[in-house]
């Protein structure tokens, strides 16, 4: 499925590369190879994998799908089979703190105009009402695509959602799944089906269809649509980046990233996760300079004191992952925020998780006219580089910018 990725092919290439030299470097130098080598190897085998186990039942793969849940769920297929195997897809997708984190990927294209509907579907998706939950999201799911597309639907034989270099718009991944659950549907079923055929359920042939397997399925699906339409919308800039960024791999090139990534194996090595206790190691509500040993905190104070003073620009600057369209952040912040009165806020929990991720759990308290608002918002403050890639803090080569987990509260 990889052959449709171009930056995997190139990556290969230059690994090849790196093996036509080796003779030439040190014992560590090839050692370091090696690694790289077997890192590639299982980024790939992880998707392959996935992709024959589970496409066939409807499972779509996609660019935001974690890695860990595809190896996990790979691993219980081959161990004890495909039951096992869709019991790991079936958790993850039930499990409303995993979902709702990623709330975030689904305000995308058309899906914006439609969240307080797909929120609705996700609530009855959680508990349990599937029989209501699935034609929710066929409906959704097809009514989106539409949109987006501006001539058909998901499910319409015409529909291409293939895109340019990323596994959701290969060729076997949302493709082939479209395929799969737009089968014609032209009799009558009685037996409970796991798979969320659109014909057979809207048009009530398949009537036994409401259970965890076909919800969850459709959750994962709507998932993939919203990575496909994002991987859609930056189709011509990412391949103009990338056209930019590409250039022939030098022998320099590749000893100078081999020292780098000596250094920064160091520094991770060195790197020890602390124990930050709320009220003690820093207070409830922080200022800036209470930030210099905790650096992650920085742009949370910094949403809170925009808010307060009503700075929209600098807002939507802050909250860039939020409002991530060019050209109308500041006007869907400002829709977002002028209406809020900023009251308080205070932090709950901050939990660093790696070195260059922490979780951090906000209450923040505000006003819409006379009536008072008090939620709990979840951000992950990640150091990124300029172009949005997870960097090292002890490079100084990025900023740490929120990314938000589950702030559902701020759309009521």
């Amino acid at each position: 499925m990889f052959e449709n990725l171009k930056s995997v092919r190139d990556l290969e290439k230059e690994i090849q590369n790196m093996e036509i030299i080796s003779p030439l470097l040190s014992t560590e130098q090839k050692k370091q190879i090696d690694e790289l080598k077997n890192e590639f190897h299982q980024l790939q085998e992880i998707p392959k994998n996935f992709h024959l186990n589970f496409t066939e039942q409807a499972w779509c793969i996609y660019d935001w799908m974690s890695l860990p849940l595809m190896e996990n769920a790979n691993k219980a297929y081959e161990e004890n089979g495909l039951d096992a195997g869709e019991r790991v897809l079936i958790d993850f997708y039930k499990d409303p703190e995993e979902i709702k984190t990623r709330f975030f990927q689904l305000k995308v294209g058309t899906l914006t105009n439609r969240f307080d509907y797909i929120r609705s579907a996700f609530e009855d998706h959680f508990a349990g009402n599937y029989k209501v939950s699935v034609l929710e999201f066929l409906i959704h799911i097809d009514g989106v695509v539409n949109e987006f597309t501006k001539e058909h639907g998901f499910f319409a034989k015409g529909t291409d959602v293939t895109a340019w270099d990323c596994l959701v718009g290969c060729d076997e991944s949302l493709f082939k799944v479209q395929r799969i659950i737009s089968k014609k549907r032209e009799k009558t079923c009685h037996d409970e089906i796991r798979i969320p055929y659109r014909n057979g359920i809207l048009h009530g042939r398949d009537l036994n269809y409401a259970n965890e397997y076909v919800s969850c399925k459709c959750v994962s699906l709507l998932f993939a649509v919203a990575n496909w339409m994002k991987m859609k919308e930056t189709e011509s800039k990412r391949l103009e980046k990338y056209e930019e960024e590409t250039r022939p791999v030098t022998f320099s090139d590749i000893i100078n990233q081999i020292k780098e990534n000596s250094v920064d194996k160091e520094y991770i090595k060195s790197w020890k996760r602390r124990t930050v206790t709320v009220g003690t190691d820093v207070p409830k509500t922080p200022e800036i300079d209470d930030c210099s040993e905790y650096p992650y905190l920085v742009p949370i104070v910094n949403m809170f004191a925009e808010w307060k003073s009503k700075n929209y620009g600098h807002l939507a600057k802050t909250l860039k992952k939020v409002f991530c369209k060019k050209g109308t952040e500041i006007i869907k912040c400002k829709k977002m925020f002028e209406r809020k009165e900023f009251v308080s806020f205070e932090l709950i929990e901050v939990e660093e998780q790696a070195c260059s991720r922490a979780k951090i759990v906000v209450l923040a308290n505000w006003k819409v006219g006379e009536k008072s608002y008090s939620e709990q918002l979840i951000f992950g403050s990640c150091y990124e580089n300029e172009k949005g890639k997870t960097a090292f803090p002890w490079r100084h080569n990025g900023e740490w910018t929120l990314e938000p987990w589950d702030i559902n509260g701020l759309y009521f």
